[in-house]
């Protein structure tokens, strides 16, 4: 992988990523959930639809309005069509993210190009049907009664329509916008620990970065991160790293920081303000960083937001990885970067990097209950 841009250079959101040749937290995550789709999105540069749901609107939508409120009109659309419901409202979101797949910027260099759709609306649908078929939906029936109905359904159509003509964008609904509106006044409002940090502001003696953008090497590896806030204390000398999450499990977060593997997150995140501080503001030194600390805000709006301080053992076990009494690998910074370096070098991505070693040969664990 190359590097392409200095770590100095000031880059939009949008801009970083596109940065597919630098890894990061998304990457390597991918990479340990399936190391083909890896291979397909970031190597072949496949295109790969994604299909949002409501959980990630809400979290991009609260992000935006916390950290990035002056770049909605950037990141978002408000739909005017109604989104049809059930089935055939999955079927235009398949459509729209597949769409979106295709388009390719007329001008390359501009960051709001228009863009060409590179195939016709057929192979959209038929690939959106397909997908939504082997979820088993719209059982039983064909691609030509599917296309009658959505042709049928005016909804359906301009809605479609309305998200072809907004690539690149996120279309969101005004009861999305209003809901996500509510969270954020109330995440605002908390008296706790979380309010103080998300009301905060800059000042004379302290410096509040939202959204801070890092390019940065490991061990000569090319490597992005954006952190959602960064408060810098020039009285206290102290530089506080923080990010946030929108979700369900608020005050069980600790399950979802290895389910949804946050500790590798924490790993890149740690490794990039060391990295920036180093590098590019050599002043905070000798400034204490405090350990990283994520902001969870319940997207159910049932409970206050919470803060969950990490500490530098799950720093160090995030980049070295770590095992736990049951017996199970959960893979660090470090093992996944070497791991990747290693299918390319090797050109092959049908066989793990150990395996690989061992010539194909695997002996049997048994601790595996």
């Amino acid at each position: 992988m190359n590097i392409i841009s200095k770590a100095s250079e000031p880059i939009s959101e949008k801009t970083y990523r596109s940065l597919k040749d630098r890894l990061s937290y998304s990457t390597l995550k991918d990479f340990d959930k399936d190391r083909m789709k890896f291979y397909k999105e970031y190597i072949l540069k496949e295109g790969r639809e994604f299909v949002p749901n409501n959980d990630t609107i809400n979290g991009s939508l609260v992000d935006c309005s916390l950290f990035t409120k002056e770049d909605f009109d950037l990141k978002f659309t408000i739909a005017v069509a109604e989104k049809p419901s059930g089935q055939m409202g999955e079927l235009c979101d398949n459509l729209i993210a597949i769409t979106n797949k295709y388009a390719v910027k007329i001008d390359p260099e501009d960051e709001y190009s228009p863009v060409d759709i590179t195939v016709d609306f057929e192979t959209i649908f038929r690939e959106a049907y397909l997908d939504l078929i082997k979820k088993d939906k719209f059982k039983g029936k064909s691609i030509d009664k599917v296309a009658e109905m959505f042709e049928k359904d005016d909804d359906a159509e301009a809605f479609y329509q309305e998200g072809r003509d907004s690539i690149g964008k996120q279309i969101v609904t005004v009861s999305q916008t209003t809901y996500c509106d509510k969270l954020v006044t109330d995440a605002l409002n908390s008296p706790f620990e979380a309010g103080e940090i998300l009301r905060m502001e800059s000042s004379s003696n302290v410096e509040v970065l939202n959204q801070l953008i890092i390019l940065f090497e490991f061990e000569g590896n090319p490597m992005r991160s954006m952190l959602d806030k960064v408060i810098v204390d020039h009285i206290k000398k102290v530089v506080k790293p923080y990010d946030l999450k929108v979700t369900w499990e608020n005050e069980t977060f600790d399950y979802n920081f290895l389910k949804m593997k946050y500790y590798i997150q924490l790993g890149v995140y740690s490794l990039a303000i060391r990295y920036w501080i180093e590098n590019y503001r050599p002043e905070l030194k000798d400034y204490i960083v405090e350990d990283f600390c994520f902001i969870t805000i319940d997207s159910s709006g049932k409970t206050v937001p919470l803060v969950y301080k990490t500490s530098q053992e799950w720093i160090d076990k995030s980049i070295e990885g770590f095992t736990t009494t049951s017996g199970r690998r959960y893979k660090g910074v470090r093992e996944l970067i070497s791991e990747i370096n290693h299918h390319l070098e090797t050109g092959n991505w049908m066989i793990s990097k150990e395996n690989y070693k061992n010539n194909g040969k695997v002996i049997l664990k048994e601790n595996w209950m």
